[in-house]
C-alpha cells in the first residue's frame, strides 16, 4: 500500500538528469611545476629536454577541466598545468612563466590555452598567476559515475495510526546524480521479473549489467542466497529491462560487502565478502561471480581475517599495485580493525604465495554500518569512512580519513564531521566531492551531506534534507557508468 503510493508519486516527479562534473577549482594551485627545468632561455642556447614533461604541450585546451581530462587519459601523467589565455601585459614582469624545455616546443608567451602534462611536481613555483596546476583526479570529470540505490526499507512514522507495518521493504530503483534523484520504472508487472523486496542486500556493476545478491526477505522471513541481474533500460519507453534470476550464492547472507575489480575492458570481476546468516552466524567466506553463467564460487584464498558483517570493502591502486581493504564491522563487537591484501593486477586474485590479509593502522573509532570510499581532497588521496554505529552513543557523525601518503588516520579535530549521525547509509561523489546519502537516524533519511571542500568558509558537511525521493536505509548501492541509464525522463506514466 505504502509502496504503491510511493511509486506513483516518484515516477511522476522524476527530474531530468545531466552529468556536468567539473574539476574543483579549490584543487588548483596557481603556478607551475619546474622539475627537471633549466633557467629561463638564454639567447641562441637550446635548452635540454625536460623529461618531466610528457610529450608536447596540448593545444586548444580552454579549461582546467579539459586539461585534467587530458592528464587522466595519459597513464604517465600525475600532474598537469593549464596556461590560460595570455595578454601581452600578463607576460612580463608581473606574471612571468618559467617553464622551458626543448620538448615543450613553445616559449611561455605562446602557451595560450595549452595543457602541459607532468610526471612529478616537487619543485613548485607560484610566480605565474596565469598558470593553474592540478593533480591527476581519481575520477574523470566527464565520466563521473551515477549512483544507483536498490532495495532497502523505509519506515512509516504513522504506522500505529494506519495500522500498517512499521517498515516497508522497497523495490523502487533510484538514481542519484549531481542534478538530483529519480525513480526508474519497471517494464513489467510480472513478479518473476521485478527486483525482489529485501534489505541488507549487496550490489555491483559488472561490465554491462547490475547484479544484486543476498539480503533478508521479510516476506520469506529468511536470509537469501538469491541473485538477480538487470542490463539497462529500454530505449523506446525508458523503462527498465526485466530483472532476471541468475545463479545463487553458495551461502545465504545479508549485510555483506561487495567489490568489483576491472582487470581490462569488458573483464570485471566481483567479490561478495562476509555477512551474516541465521544458520551460520557471522561469515568470513568470500564468493566470486562468474558472469559467463551467473554462478558463484568460493574464494578460499580471500577468506577474511575476521568473521563479520556490516563492514566496508575498498579497492584502490597505489603506484600501480591493487590493494583490497576490509574496514571495521560487527561480530557482536564493534570493530575498528583494518586489513589489506595485495592483488594480482592481471587476475584480481591474491598474488600466489601471499594469500594473507595484513593488518594496517586501525580506525580511531570502532564502527559498523558505516560507509567508505576512496576519496580525493586537493592533492591528497585516501580512504574516507563516514558515520556508522558504535557501541556507545548509537549512530555517530564522526568521519575518518586514511591518508595513503602518510599511512595514518587523520585525527577527528582536523577533519569535518557530519551534521547528523547516521548509519545504514551510502557514500559517493557528486561533482567529484564526497557525499553521504540516506541511512537512519531516528527514522529513515532522505537527506544527503556534501563536503563543502571548496568553500571559503570553514570546511563542513552541508545537508540537503530531501535529495532522495524515498527516505531509506539498509539499501544496496553501486556506481554505474553515467551512460547506463542515460537520464531520467520527465512525466513517466505509472506502471500498469
Amino acid at each position: 500500500m505504502l509502496f504503491e503510493f510511493l511509486l506513483v508519486t516518484l515516477v511522476v516527479a522524476s527530474p531530468s538528469v545531466v552529468n556536468s562534473a567539473e574539476y574543483p577549482t579549490c584543487w588548483i594551485k596557481k603556478g607551475e611545476c619546474l622539475d627537471n627545468n633549466e633557467p629561463q632561455l638564454v639567447e641562441w642556447v637550446k635548452p635540454q629536454i625536460n623529461h618531466n614533461i610528457i610529450g608536447d604541450s596540448i593545444e586548444n585546451v580552454t579549461s582546467v577541466t579539459q586539461c585534467s581530462e587530458k592528464c587522466f587519459d595519459n597513464p604517465e601523467c600525475r600532474y598537469f598545468t593549464w596556461y590560460e589565455g595570455w595578454e601581452e601585459s600578463d607576460v612580463q614582469p608581473e606574471n612571468p612563466c618559467f617553464l622551458v624545455g626543448f620538448n615543450l616546443g613553445e616559449a611561455c608567451s605562446n602557451l595560450k590555452d595549452r595543457c602541459v602534462l607532468l610526471r612529478e611536481c616537487s619543485q613548485f613555483n607560484e610566480t605565474c598567476t596565469k598558470c593553474q596546476t592540478g593533480v591527476r583526479s581519481l575520477i574523470k570529470p566527464s565520466e563521473e559515475a551515477h549512483t544507483i540505490i536498490l532495495n532497502g526499507r523505509t519506515d512509516n512514522r504513522n504506522y500505529k495510526e494506519d495500522q500498517t507495518d512499521q517498515y516497508t521493504s522497497l523495490t523502487v530503483t533510484e538514481l542519484v546524480t549531481e542534478a538530483g534523484s529519480c525513480a526508474l520504472p519497471y517494464s513489467t508487472a510480472d513478479e518473476d521479473f521485478i527486483l525482489k523486496e529485501r534489505f541488507g542486500s549487496t550490489a555491483g556493476f559488472v561490465d554491462d549489467h547490475l547484479v544484486v545478491c543476498g539480503g533478508y526477505s521479510p516476506e520469506d522471513k529468511a536470509y537469501l542466497n538469491m541473485c538477480q541481474s538487470q542490463s539497462g533500460r529500454i530505449a523506446e519507453d525508458y523503462t527498465l529491462k526485466p530483472w532476471l534470476t541468475i545463479g545463487s550464492l553458495n551461502q545465504a547472507r545479508a549485510f555483506a560487502s561487495v567489490v568489483t575489480i576491472e582487470i581490462e575492458f569488458n573483464n570485471t570481476i566481483m567479490y561478495i565478502l562476509g555477512g551474516y546468516s541465521k544458520e551460520s552466524g557471522f561469515l568470513n567466506s568470500v564468493e566470486k561471480y562468474d558472469k559467463s553463467d551467473g554462478s558463484f564460487s568460493n574464494m578460499d584464498s580471500l577468506q577474511l581475517k575476521e568473521s563479520k558483517s556490516h563492514f566496508c570493502t575498498i579497492l584502490t591502486e597505489i603506484q600501480g599495485v591493487k590493494y583490497l581493504y576490509s574496514i571495521g564491522g560487527w561480530n557482536l563487537a564493534y570493530l575498528n580493525s583494518v586489513h589489506r591484501m595485495e592483488l594480482d593486477n592481471s587476475t584480481g586474485e591474491p598474488i600466489s604465495g601471499s594469500e594473507e590479509w595484513f593488518q594496517v593502522p586501525s580506525m580511531i573509532q570502532e564502527r559498523s554500518d558505516h560507509a567508505c570510499a576512496v576519496a580525493q581532497f586537493g592533492w591528497e588521496y585516501g580512504i574516507i569512512v563516514a558515520g556508522g554505529y558504535r557501541g556507545e552513543g548509537a549512530w555517530t557523525n564522526t568521519v575518518e580519513f586514511f591518508n595513503f601518503e602518510k599511512g595514518s588516520w587523520t585525527p577527528f579535530f582536523f577533519f569535518p564531521q557530519l551534521t547528523d549521525g547516521r548509519h545504514y547509509h551510502g557514500l559517493t561523489t557528486l561533482g567529484l566531492i564526497p557525499t553521504v546519502f540516506g541511512g537512519w537516524n531516528n527514522g529513515s533519511l532522505a537527506s544527503i551531506e556534501k563536503l563543502n571542500y571548496c568553500s571559503d568558509e570553514p570546511k563542513k558537511w552541508l545537508k540537503e534534507k530531501s535529495w532522495l525521493l524515498i527516505p531509506r536505509e539498509h539499501f544496496a548501492y553501486a556506481q554505474i557508468p553515467n551512460t547506463f541509464y542515460q537520464d531520467c525522463k520527465e512525466g513517466l506514466e505509472e506502471d500498469e
